[in-house]
C-alpha cells in the first residue's frame, strides 16, 4: 500500500490548516486499519468498490461518488478484491465555518446531522458524478504544478466548497433512500456495542451473550465480515484514540487510561508498533 500524497490549504490564520490527500493504493486487497478523526472529512472517490466500514454500516461506493466522516466516527477502509484503488480526501476543521464563509454553513448541513438516520454515503447521478471526477483531477494537477504554488491554498479551498455543495445539494435525497449494504445482524449488533461501550470492553462472553449468540460464533462472523479479530478491532480503535489524545497534547499516562490501555508499558509498546513512534515524540511532534 502507497502512503498518501498530502498537501495543507491554508485559509486563515487563526484556523488549523486544511488537509488535502491523495490514496492511491496501487493493486491492494484487503481491510486498513481502523482510524478516527476529530476533523470532518470528505473522500471523492476514483474508483469502483473503495469500500468503508462506518461504525455498523458497510459502503461500496463508485467512481464519482462522495464520502463523509464525522468526528470520532470510527471506520477503516475495504478492499474486496485485488485491484487499484485511488481517492482524494478533504480533512477539514470543524470550526472553519465559523471562521469563513459564515452565511454558507448550510453547505456543512450533512455533517451535523446527528439523526439515526444519518449516512456517509452520496451517490450521485452520472452528471454530477462527472463533475466530481473532472473536479478530483484538477485537484491533482494542483498538487503537482509548482508554477501556482502562490494560488494553491485559494484554487484548492475553491474545490473543497465546490464538493461541499454537491455534497449538500444531494445529502438529503440520499438520506430518504439509505446508504449502506445491510450488514450482517449479529455483526452489527456487535459493532454498535463495542462502539457504545468504548473505550472500555465488556469481554466476550457478555458481548457473545448480548448478540445472542456463542462466543465461537460470533468470533468466527465477526472475523469474516470485518477481516478483523474483536480484540484487532479494539486495539486499533484504543490506538485511533490515543492518537487523537496525544495530538491535542494530553498527557502520555492519562492518554493511556483514557483510551482503554490500563497497562502504559504496554501501550507505548503497541502505539510504536502501529505508529512508528513513541507516544511521548507522537505528543512532542504536534506542540
Amino acid at each position: 500500500m502507497n502512503a498518501p500524497i498530502s498537501r495543507t490549504i491554508l485559509i486563515h490564520e487563526d484556523v488549523k490548516p486544511i488537509e488535502l490527500e491523495y490514496s492511491d493504493h496501487g493493486i491492494y486487497f484487503g481491510d486498513t486499519v481502523t482510524k478516527m478523526y476529530d476533523d470532518y472529512k470528505i473522500s471523492l472517490v476514483l474508483t469502483d468498490d473503495c469500500g468503508a466500514v462506518i461504525g455498523n454500516k458497510v459502503f461500496f461506493p463508485k467512481r464519482g461518488d462522495l464520502i463523509i466522516f464525522r468526528p470520532n466516527e470510527v471506520h477503516f477502509g475495504r478492499f474486496p478484491r485485488s485491484s487499484e484503488y485511488r481517492f482524494v480526501s478533504f480533512l477539514f476543521p470543524v470550526d472553519l465555518f465559523d471562521r469563513v464563509c459564515r452565511n454558507s454553513k448550510q453547505m456543512i448541513a450533512p455533517f451535523l446531522d446527528d439523526s439515526a438516520e444519518r449516512i456517509n454515503l452520496i451517490e450521485l447521478p452520472e452528471r454530477y458524478k462527472s463533475k466530481v471526477i473532472e473536479l478530483t483531477e484538477e485537484l491533482l494537477l494542483l498538487m503537482q504544478d509548482d508554477e501556482n504554488a502562490s494560488c494553491f491554498d485559494i484554487l484548492a479551498f475553491s474545490k473543497l466548497i465546490e464538493a461541499l455543495h454537491i455534497c449538500s445539494r444531494f445529502y438529503p435525497q440520499q438520506k430518504a433512500r439509505g446508504d449502506a449494504r445491510p450488514p450482517h445482524p449479529i455483526v452489527a449488533k456487535a459493532l454498535s456495542e463495542i462502539n457504545a461501550c468504548f473505550p472500555a470492553f465488556m469481554g466476550l462472553e457478555e458481548l457473545a451473550k448480548r448478540c445472542g449468540c456463542s462466543v465461537t460464533y460470533l468470533t468466527q462472523i465477526f472475523r469474516r465480515y470485518t477481516g478483523k479479530t474483536i480484540h484487532g478491532y479494539l486495539t486499533e480503535m484504543r490506538l485511533e484514540q490515543a492518537r487523537l489524545l496525544l495530538k491535542n497534547g494530553t498527557s502520555v499516562t492519562e492518554t493511556a487510561y483514557r483510551s482503554g490501555f490500563y497497562d502504559t508499558s504496554r501501550f507505548i509498546l503497541q502505539f510504536k508498533k502501529q505508529f512508528h513512534v513513541t507516544p511521548g515524540q507522537y505528543r512532542k511532534a504536534w506542540r
